[in-house]
């Protein structure tokens, strides 16, 4: 399983980086307003890491979102890709991030405790 999730970790990572420094980003149904779609893609992003990394802690992995996302926005100045760096799109980055950890730290949560419950039940007798 963790094969497949960094496997789209990778697919993710480079499509969130071409989509963010393209001049005109493509129109996308029902993520119209720009500051939408970095939510979206940095949430992805962190779940998918926190999902293909499930020893890593989810704190390191928004760090290393949160100075990606930075970086994009920085990049997005520079000449050849005629953007307008936007603090609140790296805002709305990070609360995507921090909703895609909060829904990773969630569902780690749950299945940590359906374990423990599991562990924890006593066996028949046989």
């Amino acid at each position: 399983m963790h094969a497949i999730l960094r496997f789209l970790l990778i697919l993710a990572i480079p499509a969130t980086i071409v989509l963010a420094l393209l001049p005109a980003p493509p129109a996308i149904a029902g993520l119209e307003a720009d500051p939408t779609k970095h939510a979206v893609g940095m949430g992805l992003v962190t779940f998918l890491g926190g999902a293909a990394f499930p020893r890593r802690s989810l704190w390191a992995i928004l760090l290393v979102v949160a100075l990606a996302s930075g970086t994009l926005e920085f990049l997005q100045g520079v000449h050849p890709f005629t953007r307008d760096p936007d603090p609140a799109d790296w805002l709305a980055g990070m609360i995507g991030a921090a909703i895609g950890a909060g829904l990773l730290a969630t569902i780690r949560s749950t299945m940590l405790a359906g374990a423990r419950s599991r562990r924890s039940r006593p066996r028949p007798n046989l």
